[in-house]
């Protein structure tokens, strides 16, 4: 779910669930974004599916779309 979103900066924050691939637990974090516009339309509270790339640091949110219900 998105917590917080700048679209200025191109980053967000999301509340996720655990993610086994990466031996995350389930937590709110912050994400860098690959291009500012994946930003547009999206709004706090909205619950979302994203896909991760490793980066030179960390992670950055390659995909991200609206979850499936």
């Amino acid at each position: 779910k998105v917590t917080k979103v700048n679209p200025a900066n191109g980053d967000l924050e999301m509340a996720h669930e655990a993610i086994a691939a990466l031996q995350w637990p389930a937590m709110t974090m912050p994400f860098t974004v690959k291009d500012k516009a994946m930003l547009q339309g999206l709004k706090v509270g909205q619950a979302v599916s994203f896909d991760l790339a490793k980066a030179a640091e960390g992670f950055v949110v390659v995909a991200i779309r609206p979850a499936s219900k």
